[in-house]
């Protein structure tokens, strides 16, 4: 009989010490996915109007993100960024003007993809930057 109740109030202890455990120690810790880039590059180069530079080709999964950021002289010429898949299929970001532009891409699906500038002018540009890839 001893025996019974002993194990019985170790079976309470137990049990309350289950039921104490706060939730935030038994349920996951859930934060958002928000994935650092694996790399950052240098760029820098001189384009004439109406021509463009690419960087890559990077393969890069459904959902991840490709940053491109860059300052350019002079300040009154135009830009467009540009996510591709070839040479001849870009997607391009409305025009960006001032001399400094930046613009972050979702990738759309798992593939190979890479980051352009477009210059549209009207003045040859210097520009130079990084990209997150």
């Amino acid at each position: 009989m001893a025996g019974r109740q002993w194990f019985t109030k170790l079976l309470a202890i137990v049990l309350l010490f289950v039921l104490s455990v706060p939730v935030s120690h038994a349920a996951p810790v859930l934060t958002s996915v928000d994935p650092q880039p694996l790399a950052t590059y240098s760029i820098s180069g001189t384009l004439d109007t109406n021509w463009m530079h690419q960087y890559g080709q990077y393969y890069e999964t459904r959902g991840s993100k490709m940053t491109i950021r860059i300052t350019w002289n002079p300040s009154t010429s135009s830009v467009r960024f540009g996510l591709c898949t070839s040479l001849s299929s870009c997607s391009w970001t409305g025009t960006y003007t001032g001399g400094v532009g930046s613009h972050t891409f979702t990738v759309p699906r798992s593939g190979n993809y890479s980051l352009a500038i477009w210059n549209t002018g009207p003045e040859a540009i210097s520009y130079s930057g990084s990209i997150d890839v």
